[in-house]
């Protein structure tokens, strides 16, 4: 049941740049047709053999391997049950200290159904993280994240039947990253803490 069609361009415009695949080699990934179904790695993850609603995937990526942007990665089950939108571009990949993130928006939405469905296609025994979900309802997630690791601005905000959330929080830290600190702020509004236990 699971079938992707991934159109792959690479641009080389010398031989020698094989030698520096991460630098110099151009990709461009784009999907436009294809579906996974979880269940047809259940050998792999047990968990998962329920698990037979398709998941469509479609992604359009280009750059070079330590510089990327994602101009669109969207994931999305059974009607948009449960969806993810994201766009990002990255630099210097190959260096943590160096990783540099100059876009980074994600949005995960569901139905109000779309965590139930998760809840009855997943096999756990441990429920506790299923039933708090199940008790979400719609959710709506939104965040952006950009700068480098000594200076990482996150901006979040969660909507849910639980309650909603919202975080404005900067990460900062020395050259070497060996020291970090946090500043900012978490709130909460509106939060059921019966529905989370």
């Amino acid at each position: 049941n699971t079938y992707i069609e991934p159109q792959i361009d690479a641009t080389f415009t010398d031989i020698k740049q094989f030698d520096d695949l991460l630098d110099n080699s151009h990709l461009h990934l784009k999907i436009d047709r294809s579906k996974v179904t979880l269940s047809d790695i259940a050998p792999l993850v047990p968990q998962l053999y329920k698990f037979d609603s398709p998941i469509s995937i479609k992604c359009d990526i280009e750059g070079k391997l330590n510089n990327f942007t994602a101009h669109s990665i969207n994931i999305d089950m059974a009607n948009k049950a449960i969806a993810l939108d994201m766009e990002a571009a990255i630099q210097n990949i190959q260096s943590l200290k160096e990783l540099n993130i100059t876009k980074s928006n994600i949005h995960l939405y569901t139905k109000n159904h779309g965590p139930q469905l998760i809840r009855q296609n997943i096999e756990v025994s441990d429920t506790t993280l299923l039933n708090i979900l199940s008790n979400a309802a719609a959710v709506d997630f939104n965040s952006n994240i950009s700068g480098s690791l000594s200076n990482l601005k996150t901006r979040i905000s969660l909507s849910s039947g639980i309650g909603d959330f919202a975080t404005n929080l900067t990460l900062s830290g020395d050259s070497t990253l060996s020291r970090l600190s946090c500043n900012g702020y978490i709130e909460s509004k509106g939060v059921d803490f019966v529905k989370i236990l």
